[in-house]
């Protein structure tokens, strides 16, 4: 086990998205733009027009992923994640217009419908980062 703790009191951000604007490239402009290196994203709200997931398969070491795109109207329930060293890191609740549920890591592509409104922590003065271990999993680690 890793702990991290900053002495220092966590600035909030609050980023709102776009019809048409990529969802982790947006928080990774808005992230540049405002001098944010390390954020908690703490809770995400909106539509989206495409999605693009993956999730765990099995419980293999070597982990087998399942990737999948939807493109229809979709209502995103929650997103969280983090921001590392400038590296965002997402993972998504959201369902169609036929009322079926997903949850999964969230891949680049995934498309605002009407709006996105994301709220995020900043996490100053922890430093810190992702690495990769033996498995090729991404842990967090200091810098």
């Amino acid at each position: 086990m890793k702990c991290f703790f900053s002495e220092q009191p966590g600035r909030q951000a609050v980023i709102y998205l776009q019809k048409g604007e990529d969802i982790k490239e947006g928080v990774k402009q808005a992230c540049d733009k405002l001098g944010i290196r390390d954020a908690s994203i703490n809770n995400a709200i909106g539509s989206a027009s495409h999605m693009s997931y993956h999730y765990v398969a099995s419980c293999a070491d070597d982990p087998e992923n399942i990737y999948v795109n939807i493109d229809k109207a979709c209502e995103i329930g929650s997103i969280q994640g983090m921001v590392l060293d400038g590296d965002v890191h997402l993972h998504v609740a959201f369902s169609d217009k036929d009322g079926n549920a997903y949850n999964g890591h969230m891949e680049s592509g995934c498309i605002v419908l009407y709006l996105l409104e994301i709220n995020m922590t900043v996490l100053d003065g922890l430093a810190l980062c992702r690495r990769s271990d033996d498995n090729g999993i991404n842990y967090i680690d200091q810098r």
